[in-house]
C-alpha cells in the first residue's frame, strides 16, 4: 500500500457483508481496468478492503461497492474530496444543501389519510424519526 500522491484520494476503508462480497468487489474493480480507482482486500479484517480514487471518480466507485452490498465509509476529512470534485455534485442529493429532511420538508410530520372515511391526520415521519433534519447530512455530521 503506498501513500497517497497528489492525483489520489488517500486510502479510505469499504465494508462488506460477507468476504465473498468483499473478494467480487476488489476483482471487479481490478477488472474494470479504470485508471480512477484502487482497492485491496484489508488482510486483517475479512470484511474490509481498502479504496482510493482519482479526483471525479468517487461515485462510480461507490455504485460499485453498493452493487456488491457493500458501502465505502467516507469520513468528514474526505467528503469534499468525494463530493467537490465530482462533476455536478456540490450539496446534499437529498436536501440540496437545506439540512431538512426532503420527505417532510424539516416539519417532523407528515399528512397520511387513514382507510377508514380516508380521515387526514399526521403521523411522524419515518425518514427522519421525526427530528426534521436531512439524515444523509446527520450522518455526514457523525462521520469521523
Amino acid at each position: 500500500m503506498a501513500g497517497p500522491s497528489i492525483d489520489w484520494g488517500p486510502w479510505t476503508a469499504a465494508r462488506f457483508q460477507t468476504e465473498d462480497a468483499r473478494d467480487g468487489f476488489v476483482r471487479s474493480v481490478a477488472n474494470a481496468q479504470d485508471g480512477g480507482w484502487d482497492a485491496e482486500a484489508m488482510p486483517d479484517d475479512g470484511l474490509g478492503a481498502q479504496t482510493r480514487w482519482r479526483p471525479g471518480r468517487f461515485l462510480g466507485l461507490n455504485d460499485l461497492a453498493y452493487a456488491h452490498g457493500g458501502r465505502i465509509v467516507v469520513g468528514r476529512s474526505d467528503v469534499a474530496l468525494a463530493t467537490d470534485q465530482e462533476p455536478g455534485v456540490k450539496t446534499c442529493p437529498w436536501c440540496k444543501g437545506s439540512r431538512r429532511c426532503a420527505t417532510c420538508d424539516g416539519t417532523g410530520t407528515r399528512v397520511v389519510k387513514t382507510r377508514i372515511l380516508h380521515r387526514i391526520q399526521a403521523a411522524a415521519c419515518r425518514a427522519c424519526a421525526g427530528t426534521g433534519v436531512c439524515q444523509l447530512c446527520k450522518r455526514l455530521d457523525k462521520a469521523p
